[in-house]
């Protein structure tokens, strides 16, 4: 497999060499995206040369060759297309499985870098889709069940339960139903007419 994109890299253009090692560091699920992103990333450092001549004061880049890199690791410079290109390698491919901030910002470090990366991934990985439809929730807000406690030898309509069904289309003036359940005794519901504004006294 590593033979078929080393192979792969070889046949995509006589460019920087530098870049197509660093592509296939990353392994053969990455190696075709990679070496695309990484091409682009080149091209930003080349438009944005002062940025990166103040990140070399400030943060001790260097340049090799045509590259800026980090301790061996791919300066990202530019807009924010670049950096999100950057952590979907690492999080939303099928082969990464969506890690969370921690490790997916580990895997990321070891081949690309800039200023504030942690919180760049965190933003992102907090709005992927995927990953909040895939989130266990443990703090599940539960409704307090209130049971209805059956009367030994209820009489009929002793213990009742009411409901009111809403939004009804308009019928004589009426847009509610309410219902009343006889519970312990007879099982027998009566539904009456009346309209969604009704309050507790006109119910009594």
């Amino acid at each position: 497999m590593a033979d078929d994109s080393q192979d792969v890299l070889k046949d995509l253009a006589p460019e920087n060499t530098a870049l197509k090692a660093h592509a296939a560091n990353l392994g053969d699920g990455h190696i075709i995206s990679a070496f695309k992103l990484n091409q682009k990333i080149e091209k930003a450092q080349g438009k944005d040369a002062s940025t990166l001549r103040q990140w070399e004061r400030v943060h001790g880049i260097i340049k090799q060759g045509d590259l800026w890199t980090k301790k061996g690791t791919l300066v990202v410079v530019g807009n924010n297309k670049l950096k999100r290109g950057v952590i979907s390698l690492f999080h939303d491919t099928t082969m990464a499985g969506h890690p969370g901030i921690m490790k997916t910002l580990a895997l990321t470090r070891q081949y690309y870098w800039w200023p504030n990366m942690k919180n760049y991934a965190t933003e992102y990985i907090k709005g992927c889709a995927t990953c909040q439809m895939s989130k266990i929730n443990t703090n599940p807000s539960k409704p307090a069940l209130s049971p209805i406690t059956p009367e030994p030898n209820a009489l009929p309509f002793q213990t009742i339960s009411l409901d009111f069904i809403v939004k009804l289309p308009e019928s004589e003036r009426f847009d509610t139903i309410l219902t009343i359940t006889d519970h312990d005794c007879s099982k027998v519901a009566m539904f009456m007419p009346c309209n969604e504004t009704v309050n507790v006294a006109e119910v009594s």
